[in-house]
């Protein structure tokens, strides 16, 4: 794989690290309002969809990218 691949994951990878620190003060701004109910119930299911499916994404674009050593099983 190029650089400019292995660059472009990185850059991802971070921006979902930034992504997930954005959700998780969101949720934890919801649990401070006290507003809580519905919404929360809602941002914390969207917290976890977005890290969960995030992660798999990442992980496959670095197996592509030859970032792992280790193959994948088809």
């Amino acid at each position: 794989m190029t650089d400019d691949v292995r660059v472009a994951v990185a850059e991802v990878e971070l921006a979902m690290e930034r992504l997930n620190g954005a959700f998780d003060q969101y949720v934890e701004g919801i649990q401070a309002s006290e507003s809580g109910g519905e919404q929360l119930d809602r941002a914390i299911k969207m917290k976890a969809a977005m890290k969960d499916s995030g992660a798999i994404y990442l992980s496959w674009a670095k197996h592509y990218a030859g970032f792992d050593e280790t193959p994948m099983m088809d």
